[in-house]
């Protein structure tokens, strides 16, 4: 980010008077931009820190994690119905408790949900699935999201919840990613002793979870 964010201020800086006010305020745009996308790079940066060094201390509650998937949901409806996709869900009616720190596991979602709408293309489809499952004897809860996006080789699927790990042929000069929201959703949910998880095939989307004690 910082390139774009100096080389416009540069150019800006230099002989304003030699642009529009159009171009001007392209620039100034690109610049804002940049300089949020930069700010998340760090807050990430530094949760990521915070969880590997084992100094994150969350305050855990009950949490309904029905509830706090279809609360996200209504927050991304917007930017699903700019591509025209149509946000699924198969969710039960009754709710599914957990002991969780519902900001973190919202962001932990959010961020699944992000990637599924910037990598599907316009008309494709998201769906949430919520269900109990029974792991190694003991109940817990998973959340999925899947999507008809271009779908990831398995060569690549280990490393997607590496920091910094971005996929060659998904990414796009537009995006805005950080490579960190991935890493991210993990340590959130390890922090809540569940797991992720992906499933995928190149051609047929893929299918991002993550899975929760309950």
């Amino acid at each position: 980010p910082m390139t774009s964010i100096k080389g416009y201020a540069y150019l800006l800086y230099q002989d304003p008077s030699r642009f529009d006010w159009d171009t001007i305020k392209e620039f100034s745009k690109i610049i804002v931009d940049e300089t949020d996308r930069l700010t998340r790079l760090i807050t990430d940066i530094l949760d990521l820190q915070k969880f590997e060094a084992g100094s994150v201390e969350l305050e855990l509650e009950d949490v309904d994690i029905v509830s706090l998937v279809r609360e996200s949901l209504n927050v991304f409806k917007s930017a699903a119905n700019i591509k025209k996709q149509p946000l699924l869900e198969d969710i039960p009616e009754q709710a599914i408790m957990i002991k969780g720190n519902s900001d973190r596991l919202k962001q932990a979602l959010a961020n699944l949900l992000s990637n599924a709408i910037k990598f599907t293309p316009d008309g494709g489809q998201i769906k949430t699935y919520v269900e109990h499952i029974s792991v190694n004897g003991d109940t817990a809860v998973r959340v999925s999201v899947s999507d008809t996006g271009p779908g990831i080789a398995k060569k690549n699927q280990t490393h997607l919840f590496r920091k910094f790990y971005q996929v060659d042929n998904l990414v796009r000069s537009s995006d805005d990613g950080t490579g960190l929201g991935l890493a991210l959703v993990r340590e959130i949910v390890e922090y809540h002793r569940g797991d992720v998880g992906v499933t995928s095939e190149p051609g047929k989307g893929s299918v991002f979870y993550f899975t929760i004690p309950t």
